[in-house]
């Protein structure tokens, strides 16, 4: 059983395919790292430019000899950008291009030039040492972020995981209403990775809070007071704390501190509306609705599918985000179940 946050978090390996890191480094430094594509296209651009400005400036002495010499060396920068972003196999090939183009510009301009030449084929090694050593060196770091990387998702499972020791269901719950999350963003045309994986997160985190809350609260089988409302409904700001100090999860905490807000803005702790919930939060609330009408409760049954969908579009504009409600409209309820089977919940249709 594959979950969305696995997905997210996946290795890829094999010939042709991005090295098993790459994923991670994506999202923890999100726009400074280009895509598959788009570090492909810059390797494919650096090594046409500074193959032309090579060879549009002849060999031999004259006073651009100097740029001759050092577009040489920028033979390195499409070579370094391939052991970057696009693993060992792909840098051996860009070296290949490379070392073409270089032993071309060996045997046209240095006819006749036996040392000048052998000190062009010293070049040539170079760039090999370069490509081999740097994109090893490169895999090696991603692999040792990438373990970091399992350890940390291995710290936010166990500290949502640890509600389910006072709450019965809750991890589950967090479980289901993140691969919802991401079934709507998927609709919504939510695809940028670094978004899905704060969505996820935060989604998975967003009741942490609950650690705070009492158990003569949180457990209570009957109607809670007043007091004892006010009290539950710190938990956002309590998770939000929780987890605050932690750098990459500060996407992930706007989930967590919004998760309650109201697209009127009679929802809690801020009392934020429309736009100014962050996306995440509006594509969350809509998702924890489905779960919590779709699941059977202490006081009710599960409703169908049907009414569900009744329930929630009956609230566009008030509790959720109009452009979210329609993207739900537009899920199919075999999609829906298809989520819901991952997890032991089936969906009545009537």
């Amino acid at each position: 059983m594959t979950t969305g946050a696995q997905r997210l978090v996946s290795l890829e390996g094999g010939a042709g395919s991005p090295p098993p890191w790459s994923g991670y480094i994506r999202r923890s430094f999100g726009a400074w790292i280009p895509s598959q594509r788009r570090a492909a296209l810059a390797v494919a651009l650096s090594t046409l430019l500074v193959s032309f400005i090579h060879f549009a400036t002849p060999a031999g002495p004259h006073e651009w000899h100097w740029v001759h010499l050092a577009a040489q060396k920028l033979y390195l920068v499409p070579i370094l950008v391939a052991a970057a972003w696009l693993g060992v196999s792909r840098t051996i090939l860009v070296t290949l291009a490379v070392s073409a183009l270089f032993v071309l510009h060996i045997v046209t301009d240095w006819r006749g030039y036996e040392m000048v030449q052998a000190d062009q084929i010293g070049d040539l090694v170079n760039l090999w040492v370069a490509a081999l050593v740097a994109s090893l060196l490169f895999q090696r770091i991603g692999r040792s972020l990438e373990r970091i990387h399992r350890s940390h998702e291995e710290t936010l499972h166990a500290l949502a995981a640890s509600l389910d020791l006072r709450e019965h269901g809750t991890g589950q719950h967090s479980c289901r209403v993140r691969e919802y999350a991401l079934l709507l963003a998927d609709r919504l045309g939510l695809c940028g990775e670094a978004a899905r994986w704060n969505l996820a997160t935060g989604a998975f985190l967003h009741d942490v809070g609950k650690i705070g809350v009492s158990d003569s609260i949180l457990l209570k089988p009957g109607a809670l007071t007043d007091v004892e409302r006010a009290e539950i409904k710190r938990h956002p700001d309590l998770g939000a704390a929780l987890i605050g100090g932690i750098e990459s999860l500060g996407e992930a905490r706007e989930l967590v501190l919004c998760h309650h807000e109201r697209y009127d803005g009679t929802g809690y702790p801020r009392g934020l509306a429309g736009e100014a919930i962050p996306l995440g939060a509006r594509i969350f609330a809509v998702a924890d609705a489905f779960d919590a009408m779709t699941t059977d409760r202490p006081y009710r049954r599960a409703l169908s599918f049907r009414e569900v969908r009744a329930s929630i579009a009956a609230e566009r504009g008030t509790h959720f985000d109009p452009v979210v409600l329609d993207a739900f409209m537009h899920i199919s309820r075999a999609e829906w179940a298809s989520v819901a089977a991952r997890y032991g919940i089936v969906l009545a249709e009537t």
